[in-house]
């Protein structure tokens, strides 16, 4: 009950935005060592590759974090099942005509996504999980918006979800926060 209501409370009644220059590696680093339980518990392996000399980026860390610990949250759950669960996660510098951008990848070797379903989870109370509240991705997607940023779910040809989220490294509007 306590998480269902904490998800419906995050999702409603979204903090105020306190932006700051964040390395994003690192606040990546601390969200997987905040779930280093849940990874042992389902004996999940972890890579990470994190791009050499990324630039700051100006955001929210709390929300950022948030946004890293539901996709990985949904990444163990997509892997239960599997006999070597693994998550890969990736940061790296995207060079884009407009400005420079962050690519954060989260991919899993789970079943993947069904395509008809890479939207529809965003909205929120969308489900396929018994005990889910179909609050975690919309949260994701709501944190990304007021970010400035993009998320996708992408089933691979292999097998397996990848999650991409896309963030401006220049400063969000500052009238959010």
């Amino acid at each position: 009950m306590e998480a269902i209501l904490s998800d419906l409370l995050s999702y409603s009644r979204p903090a105020s935005m306190k932006l700051e220059w964040l390395n994003i590696d690192r606040l990546m680093e601390t969200t997987v060592i905040s779930l280093q339980k849940q990874i042992l518990q389902h004996q999940v392996e972890v890579v990470e590759y994190y791009q050499k000399g990324l630039p700051t980026l100006y955001g929210d860390p709390v929300q950022l974090r948030q946004v890293f610990s539901n996709l990985i949250i949904n990444a163990i759950q997509a892997i239960e099942q599997q006999l070597a669960p693994k998550i890969s996660i990736s940061i790296t510098l995207l060079m884009t005509d407009s400005a420079p951008k962050i690519k954060i990848d989260v991919t899993d070797n789970g079943p993947g996504i069904d395509p008809c379903l890479s939207t529809k989870v965003f909205e929120p109370f969308f489900t396929n999980r018994a005990k889910g509240t179909g609050l975690g991705l919309a949260i994701v997607k709501q944190r990304m918006d007021r970010h400035r940023g993009t998320v996708s779910l992408n089933a691979l040809p292999q097998g397996g979800t990848q999650a991409t989220l896309v963030l401006p490294v220049s400063p969000a509007a500052e009238e959010e926060s």
